[in-house]
């Protein structure tokens, strides 16, 4: 479905456009029959101009997507015996931007290494001059597909707040390698087959912080306001962007939305969302605050510390306990520097145990 707003190719089932958080209107034609052999709700049927093999390796089999300026088509590795996603850039007009995109991209995966809550990158290269980047099948797709089949477009805070936990993971390593994503969404979160999420598309990340170069770069619907304005990004630009993930997830739709672009990067300078729970009442205050609270960008690192702890679930002000039974903390600074001024018992509690628990790791 193409966004009236700003061109971009959605899904069918999308309510809000991937890359402008504009509201989508269904049109209304009549239904379309699936290919023969295809179950309703499968993957999309191969596009006309779909390669049949790419690299001389990876037999193409279906199509998953389009998005960033690439095609994303399900492959079979023939060398591995493994299926694969192999993502080949257009280049076709714009190859510069193509190829810088998708050097930056490799250049990101090859920071990151494996990571169990990255998206795996087993091969980097160019196919008739078309760079082209195999990963992991990623079988549970991505949340923005879940989103736009669930209830409301919602899902439960409970599970918003598991996949919040293994993106806040990803963050954490990215953000330890020098690593800004700058494109924090639900399309770029993917589940496997055990639904652990896992982040993906780092075709916009820079390593360290950006310099600002007056170009707006980004989806408008999650854009923090020094990535809008084109200025310098770091790691607190991911912060904000996780907020705005958060938000859609458990309200069903972004912070803002608006009749273009201009108009949410309006709202993204100037004006204050309502809390999710006016949308979704099932959320907890607790978590409303949070989510609102990574929109101020709390810290410039995010940091997961793991261990058991008696039940809470609150804010602190150093850090967040983002998990329903408080195994898991997300802070916004390292656990020693966090005690060393924190006066809220709890989260001293919290840190103490966890840098006893590293110590004897």
């Amino acid at each position: 479905m193409r966004c009236p707003s700003c061109g971009n190719e959605n899904r069918d089932e999308a309510k809000f456009c991937d890359s402008c958080g504009t509201r989508l209107e269904a049109p209304d034609a009549a239904p379309v029959e699936a290919a023969a052999g295809t179950p309703t709700g499968a993957l999309p049927r191969l596009p006309a101009n779909a390669p049949e093999l790419v690299a001389g390796r990876f037999a193409v089999r279906d199509f998953l997507g389009r998005g960033g300026r690439k095609d994303v088509y399900l492959a079979h590795d023939e060398r591995d015996g493994r299926d694969v996603a192999v993502a080949l850039f257009e280049v076709e007009g714009m190859g510069e931007a193509s190829l810088a995109r998708a050097r930056r991209e490799m250049a990101a995966m090859e920071r990151l290494g494996e990571h169990p809550h990255v998206v795996p990158v087993f091969e980097t290269g160019e196919d008739g001059g078309r760079p082209y980047i195999v990963s992991a099948h990623m079988a549970g797709g991505d949340v923005a597909r879940m989103l736009a089949t669930a209830a409301g477009g919602r899902l439960d805070w409970e599970r918003t707040v598991e996949i919040g936990i293994d993106v806040c993971r990803a963050l954490e390593h990215a953000h330890a390698c020098g690593v800004v994503h700058r494109d924090l969404k639900p399309a770029n979160v993917w589940l496997d087959e055990q639904g652990t999420a896992r982040l993906g598309d780092f075709g916009l990340a820079v390593t360290g912080a950006a310099r600002g170069a007056g170009v707006l770069v980004g989806t408008v619907a999650y854009l923090p306001p020094e990535q809008a304005l084109g200025r310098a990004t770091g790691p607190r630009s991911d912060l904000y962007s996780l907020g705005a993930l958060l938000y859609q997830m458990v309200a069903g739709q972004p912070p803002f939305l608006g009749d273009d672009a201009v108009a949410i990067i309006g709202q993204h300078l100037n004006a204050e969302p309502v809390a999710p729970s006016r949308h979704n009442p099932q959320v907890p205050s607790s978590l409303d605050e949070l989510i609102l609270e990574l929109r101020d960008s709390l810290g410039a690192t995010i940091v997961v510390v793991t261990h058991e702890l008696p039940s809470i679930f609150a804010i602190a002000d150093d850090c967040v306990f983002l998990d329903a039974d408080s195994r898991t903390m997300i802070a916004t600074g390292p656990p020693k520097e966090l005690l060393a001024h924190s006066d809220d018992p709890r989260v001293r509690e919290f840190l103490t145990r966890g840098e006893k628990g590293r110590a004897h790791g």
